[in-house]
């Protein structure tokens, strides 16, 4: 390969770092802020041809593991502060400490399977306690009930990928086939943002910019454009606080959860709603409301998913108010924060790295920035430049630092490691579904990581079951 390969550099575990430490802060006033949050909220919103709804969740999946910023908005934000995650794609936002640190998530009878409560034709939810607050490894995981389904199908796997070490490789210990399971859901995982989240986010032409795969031999190369390939990996505030937030901008208003069957009526249900079904976390996700994921995923022999919102400084209408959250205007919410974290301009980023700025007269905060650049440059159908250069740059970056990732372990190219995190097909509450999927190694797709239902009778029941 053209570039060296980095398998065993070191990552700065808990801190956060800047990508343009010698740019000056974006400064703007209150008013300033307040006025560029309104913006966010004139216009329609409209779907993006180039991205399906599931995305967006996802998205917010792939953050939670990354990031937990724990601190009040409008403080002093340094460096030392600590991240509340390890910067690292190791589900630590699923596994938490695992079945010893963590032992409430995990079923005290089959060592390392997740706990999960059942319902009639396969369908499962997460444990909750007496006042329904879900037991997970972040609890981010639970604010709405599409990331929290999510989760669920990462728990599903996990378990399902544990049944299949135990039938096939009897001599491994208990607590070596929930390691080895862990590994392969993880692996799985990487391999899915490698080839289907960050193309779509940032585009094939920059991510293969970034990192260059030869699948036949095992190898890749890595040409990084923000990065020091020899430097200690660490999660920048300019990704954390600005460019991962433009998930925030494909967030529609309603989401179809599930299709009508045969009298039952199609399933549409709000963001927020002061009464009757929304997608609200905190409360047990019956079958009512469990999704059917082609309707976010695009499926092979399936009509198309709904679509995410375009990449562009405009939020869906119910972003401006969202329930428990001070302040409740998310867009006023991000574009604090990247003041607390003195954030750049956006111009001034771009001319940082040789790109031609849009609107390059004005002065705009970072986040904003990227969602306007996305909207000019690519017609709000994935990032512009700076936007894709840091999530891209970021998100691979993490990758190849850490020696335990699929991209490092010889073991997660093989076709073995490919056949253990294929889907299952199986005829569930959902049909059968996606049966051309790949099974090649390093080829995962979301859509091919949520398409698993196992039974009930495979899901690890509830001890007690709380209404």
């Amino acid at each position: 390969m053209a570039h060296a390969v980095v398998r065993h550099a070191t990552l700065n575990s808990k801190a956060y770092s800047r990508l343009f430490p010698d740019l000056p802060a974006w400064r703007g006033s209150a008013a300033d802020i307040e006025k560029l949050a309104a913006a966010c909220f004139v216009g329609d919103e409209i779907d993006n041809p180039a991205i399906p709804a599931g995305y967006t969740y996802f998205g917010q999946f792939m953050v939670h593991d990354l990031s937990f910023d724990a601190r009040p908005l409008e403080g002093d934000q340094t460096l030392d502060d600590p991240n509340q995650r390890t910067p690292q794609f190791d589900l630590d936002c699923v596994y938490a400490g695992g079945p010893v640190v963590s032992p409430a998530m995990y079923d005290l009878d089959a060592y390392g399977r997740f706990l999960l409560r059942a319902y009639p034709g396969g369908h499962a939810d997460i444990t909750r306690n007496s006042q329904r607050v879900g037991i997970v490894g972040d609890p981010r995981n639970d604010e709405n009930l599409i990331t929290c389904q999510i989760h669920t199908a990462a728990l599903l796997r996990h378990n399902r990928t544990l049944a299949i070490l135990a039938a096939t490789r009897p001599e491994l210990t208990a607590e070596e086939r929930f390691t080895k399971a862990a590994q392969a859901v993880r692996w799985a995982y990487h391999w899915a943002l490698i080839n289907d989240f960050l193309p779509r986010m940032a585009g094939h032409d920059q991510v293969d910019a970034l990192l260059t795969l030869d699948r036949a031999a095992g190898q890749y190369a890595y040409t990084p454009r923000l990065f020091d390939a020899a430097a200690p990996a660490a999660l920048p505030l300019e990704f954390s606080g600005a460019a991962l937030r433009f998930g925030h901008a494909m967030v529609r208003g309603t989401y179809r959860l599930r299709n009508a069957r045969g009298t039952t009526p199609a399933v549409d249900v709000p963001l927020f709603a002061l009464e009757g079904p929304s997608l609200r976390g905190g409360q047990h996700c019956t079958p009512a409301l469990a999704i059917d994921w082609p309707l976010f995923f695009d499926v092979d022999g399936q009509p198309p998913a709904q679509r995410a919102q375009r990449i562009a400084p405009h939020l869906a209408g119910p972003l401006a108010w969202v329930p428990g959250q001070s302040p409740a205007n998310l867009a006023l919410r991000n574009l604090i924060r990247g003041t607390d974290y003195a954030l750049p301009a956006g111009q001034d980023v771009a001319r940082a790295i040789g790109a031609t700025p849009v609107r390059p007269k004005r002065s705009d905060p970072l986040w904003f920035y990227i969602l306007a650049e996305a909207n000019e440059q690519q017609a709000g159908q994935r990032l512009g430049e700076v936007g894709a250069a840091i999530v891209a740059g970021t998100i691979i970056d993490i990758l190849v630092k850490d020696p335990t990732t699929a991209l490092n372990v010889a073991e997660a190219w093989s076709q073995e490691a490919a056949q253990m995190t294929a889907p299952m097909f199986v005829t569930g509450q959902h049909g059968v579904i996606d049966q051309a999927m790949p099974r090649e190694p390093g080829w995962a797709t979301i859509a091919a990581l949520l398409h698993d239902t196992p039974g009930t009778s495979e899901i690890a029941m509830e001890r007690a079951a709380t209404e």
